[in-house]
């Protein structure tokens, strides 16, 4: 099993997150939102699956990829307006609204994203997130 190590200290913004998560999988770019990552979650390229990926210092980066930063990520996709249906919308509004309530981080969301990919892939991408 590929490990992949993912430095708390260099996160300090999303972007940030999307260049170490690219650098780590050793790709030069996967586009730098959040439908890119997850395609790159999916892809064939980069990422080795199945895998672990190792978070090392993850409450540093936990800091920057708070709820605040899941919020203002959520405005900018409403304010893109670029949906493919009504659910589509009503989903990032929920997260928008679980977010202004503090109760989900964006760093939470890029976990989750990782670790749902074995259900979402129908049992072909295994990735294990391991917070250190």
């Amino acid at each position: 099993m590929k490990t992949y190590k993912l430095s708390g200290h260099n996160i300090k913004s999303l972007g940030d997150f999307f260049r170490e998560f690219a650098e780590m999988v050793g790709v030069e770019y996967f586009g730098h939102n959040i439908q890119s990552f997850d395609d790159c979650l999916f892809g064939g390229y980069g990422l080795q699956s199945p895998c672990e990926i190792h978070w090392h210092d993850s409450e540093l980066s936990a800091k920057y990829l708070d709820h605040q930063c899941l919020a203002a990520w959520c405005q900018e996709v409403l304010k893109r307006n670029d949906f493919p249906d009504e659910d589509s919308r009503r989903e990032v509004e929920k997260i928008l609204d679980e977010a202004s309530a503090r109760e989900r981080t964006i760093q939470e969301l890029l976990i989750e994203n990782m670790r749902s990919a074995f259900q979402r892939s129908g049992g072909t991408i295994d990735i294990n997130v391991v917070l250190k």
